[in-house]
């Protein structure tokens, strides 16, 4: 029998939600620390014009933080969408691993890593694709050349999502 490969976290195949929502959280939070301190400090005799220089730091990580968080959620969500799509209407295929590479981000300093691959539609036509987020050990068990699991679109044969080694894929 088969020993079954340990599937990588849910953190990291969701790595874009959670950053998405730590970053929109610690943003509100900012913009709520400049909302009570403009409360505290508007009616401070003398204040004036200088409550801004309180206000500014917060608000300014709050703008940027808001705006990183909910670009994240947003790829998230519709990377998210795409793979619930495919894992119900799409074909399973296998590809061609064509590269194993860091992604230049780090969780808890730990690498993450993409597996690149290449495949054929059931037309012939040959495409890319990449997998999400995976762990170091998880990327590391694949070789280039080697086969795995991926699943498409074959309306949009270009989407597809990365299966890797599972044994057992719905529909």
């Amino acid at each position: 029998m088969e020993q079954r490969q340990p599937r990588t976290p849910r953190f990291f195949r969701r790595f874009e939600l959670w950053f998405g929502r730590l970053f929109l959280v610690l943003g509100g939070g900012s913009l709520l620390v400049a909302a009570i301190l403009y409360l505290v400090l508007r009616d401070e005799p003398g204040m004036g014009s200088r409550i801004w220089a309180f206000l500014l730091s917060p608000i300014t990580i709050g703008v940027i933080f808001s705006a990183v968080g909910a670009s994240y959620l947003r790829r998230g969500l519709a990377q998210a969408r795409k793979e619930e799509r495919l894992l119900q209407h799409g074909t399973t295929t296998e590809a061609t691993v064509a590269g194993i590479e860091l992604t230049g981000t780090r969780v808890n300093r730990h690498p993450l890593w993409r597996v690149r691959y290449v495949y054929e539609d059931l037309h012939g036509a040959s495409h890319a694709g990449d997998s999400s987020h995976l762990s170091a050990e998880e990327a590391q068990s694949y070789h280039v050349g080697e086969r795995a699991l991926i699943r498409y679109d074959p309306e949009r044969p270009a989407e597809s999502i990365w299966l890797g080694r599972e044994e057992t894929v719905p529909g």
